[in-house]
């Protein structure tokens, strides 16, 4: 139970940030803005997870450490499934331009 509990922000990272990311980055081409939105949302899911499992009941100390740990798994897992997944999605699905066509 306890693997399940760690698994849990490691997969909402990989499934809901990269989509949100590439749809964000289409608003704004800064690699700093998209590293911070990328942070912030890790943050965010990695508070919720640990609260939705118990975690931030407890000291300040082990919520802390909960929160670092669940934020890092939530960022591992958008950086992995982008690189080995979402990326080649993503350059599947843009239109292609044909330069024969102009010719």
């Amino acid at each position: 139970m306890d693997m399940l509990r760690e698994l849990v922000p490691f997969f909402a990272g990989a499934l809901l940030l990269p989509p949100i990311l590439h749809f964000a980055a289409r608003a704004t081409g800064s690699p700093r803005l998209r590293f911070w939105v990328t942070f912030v949302l890790s943050l965010l899911i990695g508070f919720v997870a640990s609260a939705l499992v118990g975690e931030q009941g407890r000291d300040l100390e082990a919520s802390i450490m909960a929160l670092v740990f669940d934020t890092a798994l939530a960022y591992l897992g958008s950086q992995l499934a982008y690189w080995l997944f979402w990326q080649l999605i993503f350059e599947r699905s843009k239109p292609q331009s044909d330069n024969r066509q102009r010719s």
